[in-house]
């Protein structure tokens, strides 16, 4: 029997300015984003689990005091990536370095997004975890002690953009999954 409930901290991105490739169906990151957290959210409040979230009104600082103030378990930034080109496919999960302690369960949501996603046999799609270093505030320990920083797909290239549209609702199983198992949360009863 746990002492406590896990808290988990979900932080869509708030780049509304990131656009969908046109013809795709996607509007704007943030937007995309948003949606895909309030599928996550609505699996996971049938589990023992507090959910916070971020919004547009707040900013990192307000997040990182939360963070610390409620000894948040996990910091989740989700967003959708973006390239020059436009030729950029797949998944990649970024925690701080190859040390971190999120290393194994941000290689566990990663599997599980990674599984569903349509061109998971093509090693150009297969981006991995990888190490931002202290460059991404949502994964450096200074402001999280546990965040990462889920890239769902390409937000600028159509098939990916495409992708996340018609599949949000099995992407946040997925992410679900991952998180449900590593924690084991149980279902309210």
């Amino acid at each position: 029997m746990k002492n406590r409930k896990i808290r988990i901290f979900l932080s869509p991105s708030r780049q509304k300015y990131n656009l969908g490739i046109r013809g795709s169906g996607y509007t704007n990151e943030m937007q995309e984003m948003n949606k895909l957290c309030d599928e996550i959210e609505n699996i996971l409040k049938k589990y023992d689990v507090i959910l916070y979230r971020n919004s547009y009104e707040t900013f990192i600082e307000d997040w990182s005091k939360i963070n610390h103030e409620e000894c948040i378990d996990l910091h989740l930034a989700i967003h959708s990536n973006g390239s020059y080109g436009n030729w950029k496919k797949g998944v990649e999960n970024w925690i701080h370095d190859s040390y971190s302690n999120t290393y194994s369960l941000a290689k566990k949501i990663y599997d599980e997004v990674y599984s569903i996603y349509p061109a998971n046999n093509n090693p150009i799609t297969n981006r991995g975890i990888k190490y931002a270093n202290g460059f991404l505030a949502e994964t450096n320990p200074a402001y999280f002690s546990f965040g990462m920083n889920l890239e769902v797909a390409y937000h600028d290239n159509l098939e990916d953009a495409k992708w996340i549209v018609s599949n949000r609702k099995d992407i946040a199983k997925a992410i679900c999954k991952a998180l449900i198992d590593y924690y084991q949360l149980e279902k309210i009863k």
